[in-house]
């Protein structure tokens, strides 16, 4: 088992995936795609986001805008069911057949510097900077769920 995979199962710990790896994460906008217009919208206030889910973290890290060339499409999505967190994640197929060349950086960070996202499944925010307790390298090998093709719903 990876030391991610240990540090979540402690409870103690949110990641937060980069291509960089930073000393300090500080508060930054974030945005969604609205999938009626297509178009880029804000998402809440600016924070710093982290999960509690590994899978995300890490695919955060390794999509890199700038590694790739032609169209970059990349989506996640949780669920809760049955009191597990279901999660799927996607790319477009450029991005999937780049993924071996695609490396990343998840920082650890304390649980008690978050708070949980109202609606959301695994999403945790913080208002103010944080300092990661450690950054670990990533690849897609050390995914353990599988990225499907995007398709725009």
């Amino acid at each position: 088992m990876s030391l991610i995979r240990m540090l979540a199962e402690s409870g103690r710990y949110l990641f937060h995936g980069s291509s960089l790896k930073l000393k300090e994460l500080e508060p930054r906008q974030a945005y969604t795609r609205n999938h009626q217009t297509g178009l880029m919208e804000k998402d809440g206030t600016p924070a710093v986001f982290a999960t509690n889910v590994p899978d995300i973290a890490i695919f955060m890290a390794i999509m890199d805008k700038s590694r790739i060339r032609g169209e970059f499409r990349t989506s996640f999505d949780c669920t809760n069911g049955n009191g597990r967190i279901n999660v799927r994640l996607s790319a477009t197929s450029n991005v999937l057949s780049s993924l071996d060349e695609l490396s990343g950086f998840v920082h650890v960070l304390e649980f008690s510097d978050f708070n949980k996202r109202e609606g959301k499944v695994a999403e945790y925010i913080s208002l103010v900077s944080v300092f990661p307790v450690a950054v670990v390298s990533v690849t897609s090998a050390d995914l353990v769920r599988k990225i499907e093709e995007y398709n725009p719903r």
